[in-house]
């Protein structure tokens, strides 16, 4: 049922062990919770997603559980600075790539990563792959999650700190490091 404010309740939902996902158009992508029955579940609040192309304002932040959908390449500034932070959701709908002339930092948590993904899953024959991460600055990526890039970072002449990432599906290299670049893991 749904109240007046617009909540949703469910009721007499036999005992058993669901998925529950929640989607609106322009409101990010597939909220997926498992739920048992045994506890309540949290209020969940939509976010609206915001489409990003081009060369980002001299500091830009992407806020915590924001869904960002890249839809041409992104360039951040030298001297500027892309803050991502925990559990922001970055899709990527095409062969597009962010490079980070300017410092790239991510601050997930182990609760809430920082995902980096496609916009589109399929098969592993046509699936399409965003094209990467690239940083001439210095980078930090704290919780972070990527997969379906072709190569996830390319480090270039510059210092790149991880902490607990997970890499999969990869096309082709998780990290690129070259030109003396710092790698800290």
């Amino acid at each position: 049922t749904i109240s007046a404010e617009g909540h949703y309740e469910f009721i007499d939902v036999p005992q058993a062990s669901y998925n529950l996902v929640i989607e609106k158009r322009g409101y990010g992508w597939r909220y997926l919770f498992n739920v048992d029955g045994t506890e309540e579940l949290e209020t969940v609040t939509l976010v609206r997603e915001i489409r990003q192309a081009g060369v980002l304002d001299s500091y830009t932040e992407w806020p915590a559980y924001q869904h960002v959908v890249v839809t041409g390449t992104i360039t951040v500034p030298g001297n500027g600075a892309l803050l991502v932070d925990k559990g922001a959701v970055v899709r990527f709908d095409g062969n597009y790539r962010i490079n980070g002339d300017g410092q790239i930092n991510c601050f997930g948590s182990a609760n809430d990563p920082v995902w980096f993904t496609s916009n589109t899953v399929g098969e592993y024959e046509t699936q399409t792959y965003w094209a990467g991460i690239n940083l001439s600055e210095a980078g930090t990526f704290k919780d972070v999650k990527m997969d379906y890039a072709k190569i996830a970072l390319s480090v270039r002449s510059s210092t790149l700190t991880l902490e607990r990432g997970v890499f999969a599906q990869i096309n082709d290299t998780g990290i690129f490091a070259s030109n003396e670049s710092v790698v800290d893991i």
